[in-house]
């Protein structure tokens, strides 16, 4: 077998024969990811250590990039430059979060 990349083991014949529309997208989706796939997995390692755990708690962290280089970082530079936030923003609503009560319920509130 020939790899669709050095990221990905191919798909064996009789799948791609019983699945060809999913198996082509798959592999063309695949070709997206730069790193390896064993680079999620390793960070996924690093993070069970809890080596991450004082300068990720709480933040989005993409897999495909370098921890080790992130958390040497700090979270002190995380925080001042605003990167790696778990957050969700709305737009012009009361509480940010949905909890205020719809205009159209207000009438059948009691």
């Amino acid at each position: 077998m020939i790899p669709v990349s050095d990221k990905l083991v191919p798909f064996d014949q009789d799948i791609k024969e019983m699945y060809p529309e999913m198996t082509t997208k798959w592999e063309g989706w695949y070709t997206m990811f730069k790193a390896k796939a064993t680079l999620p997995g390793q960070t996924c390692v690093y993070i069970a250590t809890g080596k991450a755990k004082e300068v990720l708690k709480g933040r989005y962290f993409d897999c495909e990039q370098d921890i080790d280089f992130v958390v040497r970082q700090g979270r002190a530079r995380l925080e001042k430059d605003g990167l790696y936030d778990l957050k969700m923003e709305f737009i012009d609503l009361p509480n940010d979060g949905g909890t205020a009560v719809a205009d159209w319920e207000e009438g059948n509130r009691q």
